[in-house]
Parts: structure tokens; sequence; C-alpha cells
């Protein structure tokens, strides 16, 4: 049973935002097309010992779903325009307000080539606030290759910290070298994962041959989804 006790609040930065800002919404509501239009292939390759059990691809990866879906997901609420000039500088331009991001002075992140050499930040109109003794991650959609921008990550603790000033709290990203155009209107922006705040202590277990193959043998008694038969738990945002 779930624990209904464990609530996420949002907070507004304004009026405004409330008006015209989504509130962030479960991270399942945005699952990309290009995974949904992936097909699952029921059918199997043998070799001379019979069916090949190897066979899977990522619609079949729970883990990967559950980074596409845990959580909740900050969308656009206008569309972004992004030019490169020919200064080779970046500028943008958003079509309605409050302003949805913002240039900064190039901090000291270390950023690879892959993106342009400029510093970013989403404005943060809505922040969460958590029960007492969680924490939220903060961070670029999960799995999501075909975003033309990544974000730095980070943990706020929002049992204490939820609210912000009215223009917005600052969260830095980079986009992508050479990208230009679009982006729309309802393309996520960044993820807020909570997570409870505990102490924790690390060791290591000797290693265990009849158990390890016991564990290897109680997935493989299946040709597919042995993690998710035996292993996997759902997790529920709404």
């Amino acid at each position: 049973m779930y624990n209904l006790n464990v609530n996420i609040k949002f907070f507004a930065s304004s009026q405004i935002a409330e008006d015209r800002v989504p509130m962030p919404k479960p991270a399942r509501l945005y699952v990309p097309q290009w995974y949904k239009d992936i097909k699952n292939d029921n059918s199997f390759d043998f070799d001379d010992k019979g069916p090949l059990a190897q066979l899977s691809d990522i619609k079949r990866c729970m883990p990967f779903l559950d980074g596409l879906t845990t959580g909740y997901i900050q969308e656009t609420w206008t569309d972004i325009w992004i030019r490169l000039n020919k200064d080779g500088s970046v500028s943008y331009a958003s079509a309605i307000g409050p302003d949805i991001m913002a240039s900064r002075e190039f901090q000291s992140t270390p950023i690879s080539e892959k993106y342009y050499q400029a510093e970013f930040v989403w404005k943060m109109h809505w922040l969460p606030k958590l029960p007492k003794g969680w924490s939220a991650i903060i961070t670029s959609p999960m799995n999501r290759p075909d975003l033309p921008f990544i974000c730095l990550s980070g943990i706020i603790d929002s049992d204490n910290f939820y609210q912000t000033n009215i223009n917005g709290g600052n969260y830095p990203f980079f986009i992508e070298q050479g990208f230009q155009g679009l982006i729309p209107a309802g393309t996520p922006m960044y993820q807020i994962i909570p997570f409870k705040r505990e102490t924790w202590n690390s060791s290591s277990v000797k290693f265990d041959e009849v158990k390890a193959i016991k564990r290897v043998v109680n997935i493989k008694k299946y040709f597919r989804n042995g993690y998710k038969k035996i292993h996997w738990q759902k997790k529920s945002y709404s």
C-alpha cells in the first residue's frame, strides 16, 4: 500500500507564473514518441542449443523505462527559438512570458565541446515542497538524447527550501553545438525526483558462487522479462 502522507506540493514564483506556467506533471506523461514507436519483437533467434534467451531491446528494459517515468517533469510553456550569430554567440527568443530562460556570464563549469561554450539558465517558476526529511534531485530529463540541451544536476533540500523570487530560480543548462531552430512549447525542460534523506553505510559482501548462480538461473528461466517478473517494483507518481 502506498504511503498517502508522501505528498509533493508545488509553489509558484508569482501570480503570473501560476496563471501561465504549467505546474510540473508526472514524468510518465512525457514518454517520447520514439520510445512508443519501438516495436517489441516477440520472435526468437536459435542456435544449435535452442532459443537465444539473451535477445532483448530497450523497450523491455525496465530500468530504462523507470528513468523515463520517475518523478515529475517541468515542460516549456512557450516556443523558444535558438540562433547562432555570425560572431559565434548564441541568442534566443521566446513567444510569451514569464521569462523561460536567460543567459549569464560563463561560469567555471567545465563543459564538453559538444555544447556551445555559453551558459544558460532555465527559470524555475515552480519549486517543490516535500515532507520533512526529503530532498529533490533536479536533473536533465532522463534517457532523452533527442533533446538539444543538457542540464547540470543538483539536489535541493525541498523540505526547507521551496520558494523563490518572482523572477524564478536559475537552473543551468547548455545547448548542443550546431543546434539552431525551435524548441517547441511542451518540451521537457528538467526532471524532479524526490528521495528520502538517509544516513548510509557501505560494506562488501564475500562472493558466494552458489547464490550468484541461483540469482542468474532465477532470471534466465524466462526467455524474456525475468527482471520485470521477479524483481521490478511499480512506482507511482501523480
